[in-house]
Formats: C-alpha cells, sequence, structure tokens
C-alpha cells in the first residue's frame, strides 16, 4: 500500500530491525531516521520511546560516538513477530461477503 497509506515511524523502524535482524546486519540510528521518512529530532525521539517501553536498546558503534547501533530487545524482536503472525492470519482468513457482493 506504500508509505503514504500506512505511516508510522515506530512500525518502519521495528520492520527495519527486524529484517535487518534477519539478515544479520546492524542498524543505526541515521540510517533508521531515514527510512522512517520523518526529520531526525522526531525519529530520535521515536528511539527513545522504543527504548523506554524495552523494545530496542541503543549503543555507541565502537570508538565512534557519532555512530549509535540500534538492536531489538528479545522482546522487541517477539513484539514484531507477534505482530507478522496475526497480519499472516489476518490475510489469511476467507474474506468476509459485504452487502454489497451479496
Amino acid at each position: 500500500m506504500g508509505y503514504g497509506m500506512c505511516s508510522s515511524p515506530i512500525l518502519d523502524m521495528l520492520l527495519e530491525l527486524f529484517v535487518a535482524t534477519h539478515e544479520g546486519r546492524s542498524a543505526y540510528s541515521w540510517s533508521l531516521c531515514m527510512f522512517a521518512h520523518v526529520p531526525i529530532s522526531t525519529a530520535l525521539r521515536k528511539m527513545e520511546t522504543m527504548e523506554q517501553e524495552g523494545m530496542v536498546i541503543r549503543e555507541k558503534a565502537g570508538r565512534d560516538r557519532r555512530r549509535i547501533q540500534v538492536c531489538l530487545t528479545p522482546e522487541g524482536l517477539a513484539a514484531v513477530e507477534g505482530v507478522l503472525d496475526r497480519l499472516v492470519q489476518v490475510y489469511a482468513a476467507e474474506p468476509i461477503a459485504t452487502s454489497a457482493a451479496a
């Protein structure tokens, strides 16, 4: 459906972190800002919210303090998997007949 129809910076960032986790690659705060299509200040606030909720952890990436690595916590990973599992159930269900089709 595209970004314009389903924009949610937190969901966008969680999905990117989920994919990065499964691909075995690192994700950084800067790339998540770009992935979410929101201003950097907004993305950083959303990351802080996700961290406070226990969904992600942010760590300095080595000696370069400008690079902040962001990782899903086990709870964050389970939450994203739960959402994806539920979406599979919703899309696998038989379509509901509408009054217009009846």
